[in-house]
């Protein structure tokens, strides 16, 4: 029988890897969309 502790730990190292994925491209979604803005006022 597997011990229930490393069962968990695998769940949340795979849940806080998602939740860090997910994260981050809403920080560079976030960022790419405010420079496209910036660009786009300055004229280029």
């Amino acid at each position: 029988m597997q011990k229930p502790t490393t069962q968990t730990q695998k769940v949340n190292t795979i849940a806080y890897g998602i939740l860090i994925s997910t994260f981050a491209l809403a920080v560079l979604f976030g960022l790419g969309y405010n420079f496209g803005k910036l660009l786009y006022y300055l004229g280029f």
